[in-house]
């Protein structure tokens, strides 16, 4: 109690001394070969090679793209800003902010039904001596490990939405990028609304210069809604229909903080939206320009996002139209949906028995809620990367019991199940396995040489160099809690390149690698503003929004018509020959890409 009296107090004594990076109110230093863009005060400015997993030795194309992409200006977006501070004000969550406060768990007594017993001793005896004490602990576990988890996002929800009130009143806010070694951009504020961040962190954030609204406005903004809504893998025109027939909820959430608004209304709305506050945005923004009609100019940022990057991308290098078709590299009428295609196929193979091993009428919720689909896309997500099967199952199990309400949860039996029913499932639909193993027999060749790095060129002309070393363990005495004995490990790089982390990372530090080159390729002589993250990008709605994605068709052409099959044996010395022949299965003409209405959508 008396910790909690000051805490306040101790935070504000404190908070000057906090080093919390926030954007900048004039443009970076401009990042070069050997530094990243940075502040103006930056002591060390070297680009960060503390990380022995490998080095990006950057193009003069990559670093062009690096600094526009840093150059350009925002502001924070006042009315979301408002909304942020009604939330807080009525301790309201909302999507993936979460302010959350520790709330402690059943104790073992009470799980266990022994709340009768008063005196210590004999408590301590019925625990000790209950069939049910071992689950109960394991249980009571988990649960304060969830606690600590929405309490720390609960922190960082709190930090952004101060640093938000330090920042709203900045005309123009900047943001430094680097560069990890794959050669994808990431901007160095994480505290702060941001164009790379969480939901809400995006949502706060206009571009700086307005833009005129334009005969491609309307389109685009009720794209925009109806994708934050959760209709991004239906076809235009529905999308379209979806916007066009809410106009009433989305008056309800643009008029939320005006007199005669209905706050909790617009809340509950938002709610059942996949992205609450980006939503928010582009509602604002509808309302103004297309309902109301008072505003003729435009600030929001409106994004495109890749179907499947991954697994697009080694469909297009290996040119296998099957494939392709089913992440949307090739056109169709419809947006084919990679992940939900997989969770079909599971649910087929639980039917497949007699009496179906997990109940249907459970599998049935999960497709409906689309749980069955976001728990798919989890698993493909590791999965087209390398993951081993353990490792696909451990993303599921989070998202299960993370995200899944408790009476729609499969029992144990049911988890063994869909172990079993997953892969069977998977590889039916996905085929990215010959990518992976092709790749990894590579590294297996290198390895053999005596060689300690991977060398992996890439479209934008730039190389990532692959390290990952054997580590020895050391470990080192010191002092922890008042203990003189305390030992901590410590790990040493040795000369020696770890082939099992080979393996595992260098498929998809490949593709990462080639899905970067893709945003460094589209946004050159791009002269509208900006921002990328991964694979998806923003820019006004309006004809830049076209522009803008006519060019991200011709980059991953581009940079899917680069021999990377070819390149990668000649930068790491390896024969060119039928005994290492990529998996190249098809005929694709990458220049289809360009009719493809989905791919980036």
């Amino acid at each position: 109690d008396e910790a909690e009296k000051h805490k306040e107090e101790y935070i504000r004594d404190h908070e000057p001394f906090l080093m919390d990076p926030l954007p900048m109110i004039c443009k970076p230093v401009p990042a070069t070969k050997t530094s990243f863009g940075s502040w103006l005060t930056t002591l060390d400015t070297s680009q960060s090679d503390c990380t022995f997993e490998g080095s990006f030795e950057i193009s003069e194309e990559h670093l062009a793209y690096i600094n526009k992409l840093q150059d350009v200006p925002y502001r924070i977006n006042p009315f979301v800003a408002d909304v942020l501070n009604e939330l807080v004000e009525r301790g309201i969550k909302l999507g993936k902010f979460i302010p959350h406060f520790y709330q402690d768990p059943p104790e073992l007594s009470r799980r266990l039904g022994l709340t009768h017993l008063h005196d210590h001793d004999e408590l301590n005896k019925a625990l000790s001596n209950h069939p049910n004490l071992k689950q109960a602990k394991k249980e009571r576990a988990k649960e304060i490990s969830q606690q600590i988890a929405l309490v720390e996002k609960g922190f960082n929800s709190k930090a952004i939405w101060l640093n938000t009130n330090k920042l709203r009143d900045c005309k123009e806010l900047y943001f430094p990028c680097s560069w990890d070694f794959r050669g994808r951009a990431y901007v160095r504020c994480s505290n702060t609304p941001s164009p790379q961040g969480s939901d809400f962190q995006k949502a706060l954030l206009l571009f700086a210069n307005l833009k005129p609204i334009d005969d491609r406005s309307k389109f685009h903004m009720s794209i925009e809604l109806a994708n934050h809504a959760g209709q991004d893998k239906s076809n235009f025109d529905d999308r379209l229909k979806w916007t066009e027939s809410n106009q009433h909820n989305i008056k309800l959430v643009a008029t939320l903080l005006e007199t005669n608004g209905d706050f909790n209304k617009a809340i509950s709305f938002l709610e059942t939206t996949d992205n609450p506050f980006q939503f928010l945005a582009a509602a604002k923004e509808y309302y103004h320009c297309f309902i109301r009609q008072d505003q003729s100019t435009t600030s929001l940022r409106c994004s495109v996002d890749a179907t499947c990057s991954g697994a697009a991308v080694m469909a297009a290098i290996r040119l296998c139209k099957t494939s392709a078709k089913r992440v949307n590299v090739l056109p169709s009428a419809e947006p084919q949906d990679l992940y939900r295609a997989c969770w079909t196929s599971l649910v087929e193979e639980n039917l497949k028995a007699t009496i179906p091993p997990i109940r249907t009428q459970l599998l049935g919720y999960w497709s409906r809620n689309k749980l069955g689909r976001k728990a798919a896309k989890k698993i493909i997500m590791v999965a087209q990367y390398g993951a081993g099967e353990q490792r696909m199952m451990e993303e599921f199990w989070e998202f299960h019991d993370s995200e899944v309400p408790k009476e729609y949860r499969l029992n144990r039996d049911e988890m063994k199940t869909f172990r079993k029913l997953w892969m069977p499932a998977m590889n039916k639909v996905c085929s990215f396995k010959f990518v992976l193993d092709w790749f990894q027999q590579r590294a297996q060749e290198i390895h053999n040489s005596g060689k300690t790095k991977i060398l992996v060129p890439t479209p934008s002309g730039s190389t990532q160099i692959m390290k990952y070393p054997v580590y020895d363990r050391k470990r080192i005495k010191t002092f922890h809690y008042g203990s003189l004995n305390y030992k901590i490990s410590d790990y040493i790089p040795t000369k020696e390149a770890d082939l099992k982390d080979w393996r595992r990372a260098i498929t998809a530090n490949t593709i990462h690698s080639i899905d970067a080159s893709v945003m460094v390729k589209a946004f050159r002589n791009f002269n509208h503003n900006f921002s990328t993250i991964h694979d998806a990008a923003h820019t006004y709605a309006s004809k830049a929004m076209d522009e803008m994605t006519d060019r991200l068709k011709e980059a991953f052409i581009e940079a899917c018509s680069f021999n990377i099959w070819d390149e990668f044996r000649k930068a790491n010395d390896l024969n060119i020959d039928n005994k290492n022949t990529p998996p190249i299965v098809g005929n694709l003409d990458l220049k289809d890409v360009k009719h493809s209405d989905y791919i980036f959508s």
